[in-house]
């Protein structure tokens, strides 16, 4: 039996590039802190909508946005961070020296499920 759920981005994160690919995670009530709804679409693929479940605190949502979605844009962001992303006036994501840094490292380990095919900048 499916649960009775609806979620929607308030409270949660969401961007857009310009492309009109969009991708946002929501918090699964009543699961783990860091238990969300990944939801992207992008629309040059096929399929171009897909629906998963990850486990992302809110420092590895940031670090991932950081290093892998460089200039889109940002429409909500609800992580609690003790750093702000970086970003420019019109709410796009900047690639910043720590997002260098953290996507060198990415690079060299194995790809976790994050959302990794949406890496376009």
């Amino acid at each position: 039996m499916i649960p009775d759920l609806e979620l929607c981005e308030r409270g949660n994160t969401l961007l857009v590039n310009d492309d009109g690919a969009m991708i946002a995670w929501l918090d699964l009530p009543g699961e783990d802190k860091g238990s969300r709804l990944e939801v992207a679409y992008t629309p040059e693929n096929y399929p171009c909508l897909r629906v998963t479940t990850v486990m992302l605190d809110d420092r590895l949502l940031a670090e991932h946005i950081e290093s892998r979605l460089v200039g889109w844009t940002v429409m909500k962001l609800n992580l609690g961070l003790s750093e702000p992303l970086r970003l420019d006036k019109y709410h796009k994501v900047v690639d910043s020296e720590g997002g260098r840094r953290r996507r060198a490292i990415q690079e060299s380990k194995p790809q976790e499920k994050t959302g990794e095919n949406h890496d376009r900048e």
